[in-house]
Order: structure tokens, then C-alpha cells, then sequence
């Protein structure tokens, strides 16, 4: 096992956890978000995101005045 697999092991497990963010997981991992999203899915872990993690970026894009489809 390389350090990059160890790193990228503790920051998956770290996440499943709850005890860090997505953006952190990443930084842990040394990969970019998507590439350490794309790494949750090959392992099978879900994304936490809920109805209130929905409803803030639905703020977010209003504020930004981004129409929705």
C-alpha cells in the first residue's frame, strides 16, 4: 500500500464518518473534489447530502440568479 492508497483509505473513512467535509477529504486524499467523488463511488459510499443541504444550494443559485430548468 503507497502513501497516496493511505491517504486516500483514512480521508474515505474519515468521510463515511461524518468527521470531515468533502473539500477536506479531498485536500486529505491529494485529489481534486470530483476525483475524490468519482473514488467514493468506486467504493461504493453514498454522498451525504439532504433536504437541507438541497435547499441552501436552491438559495445559493437564487442569490445568484441562476435560472433553474
Amino acid at each position: 500500500m503507497t502513501r497516496g492508497d493511505w491517504l486516500r483509505d483514512l480521508a474515505i473513512g474519515l468521510f463515511v464518518d461524518q468527521k470531515i467535509t468533502l473539500g477536506r477529504a479531498a485536500e486529505i486524499a491529494g485529489m481534486s473534489q470530483s476525483d475524490f467523488m468519482r473514488q467514493l463511488g468506486k467504493h461504493g459510499v453514498p454522498m451525504h447530502y439532504d433536504a437541507a443541504d438541497f435547499a441552501s444550494d436552491l438559495e445559493t443559485i437564487a442569490a445568484r440568479g441562476i435560472q433553474q430548468s
